[in-house]
């Protein structure tokens, strides 16, 4: 784990102890949402600072590379695929949980776009895991998603086969692996540069005007469009560290 994420777990555990969440009265809860507002905040400023050039969503990149990266790959053929990038837009490339610090690139036909997005969960459920072996982070590699809804209520792209995921621990470190189905889904994110509880486990595409806003149609409704057209009924997914694209 790299500092700067040592650093920025560290403090929002300052603000919040599991152990003692239950006997936490309202004011003290209040005061700890308030902290926590601004620690967030802090690290919003911080990284809008340091990424000034962040990509607006859904702008059109060369596919030469990316195209290059699917030769040979399960899922090469199909019209509709997507990569995700993990630390594309950190410093040095080096992931921060919780931050919307990475990119999707969509991919229909030739045509390419780029979404800032978040392929790691947020503090928030890395602290509050909803499975008591850990919160999942999806492991790198290729995945198939198909088109179905999130909570049964958004359109979006949900598993079409077994994940592997690392389970983590509350400092965000690898406690183990496992394969199965965890309702890992490719989906709207929110808002500013905090996760937050937008994602457990799942790939999230930021939205500045809100969760499942313009921003997600902009990217979900063609993707659709397209694998409707063409009969596709997967969407195959490459999740890559930054670090391991050629050129780096």
């Amino acid at each position: 784990m790299n500092t700067l994420n040592d650093v920025r777990i560290s403090a929002y555990l300052q603000f919040w102890d599991p152990s003692a969440s239950s006997h936490r009265s309202e004011q003290n809860k209040l005061i700890f949402e308030q902290k926590s507002e601004t620690l967030m905040s802090i690290f919003n400023d911080w990284f809008t600072l340091a990424n000034p050039d962040s990509p607006a969503p859904g702008t059109v990149v060369d596919p030469t590379i990316y195209l290059g990266l699917w030769s040979g790959q399960r899922g090469e053929n199909e019209h509709v695929k997507c990569i995700g990038i993990r630390g594309e837009l950190a410093p040095n490339h080096v992931p921060i949980l919780g931050i919307y610090d990475d990119v999707l690139i969509l991919m229909i036909g030739d045509a390419c776009t780029e979404w800032k997005a978040s392929t790691n969960p947020g503090l928030y459920y890395i602290n509050h895991p909803t499975n008591p072996r850990g919160c999942a982070q999806l492991i790198e590699g290729i995945h198939m998603f198909k088109p179905g809804f999130h909570n049964d209520q958004f359109p979006a792209f949900v598993q079409a086969e077994d994940f592997p995921v690392n389970r983590l621990d509350a400092k965000g470190e690898i406690m183990s692996h496992e394969v199965g189905q965890f309702g890992i889904h490719l989906h709207s994110g929110g808002p500013g540069e905090d996760v937050n509880q937008y994602s457990a486990g799942c790939q999230i595409v930021w939205s500045p005007e809100g969760y499942f806003g313009a921003t997600w149609h902009r990217f979900f409704d063609p993707a659709a469009k397209a694998m409707e057209d063409n009969r596709q009924s997967i969407l195959p997914y490459m999740l890559l560290d930054a670090a391991n694209l050629p050129g780096e």
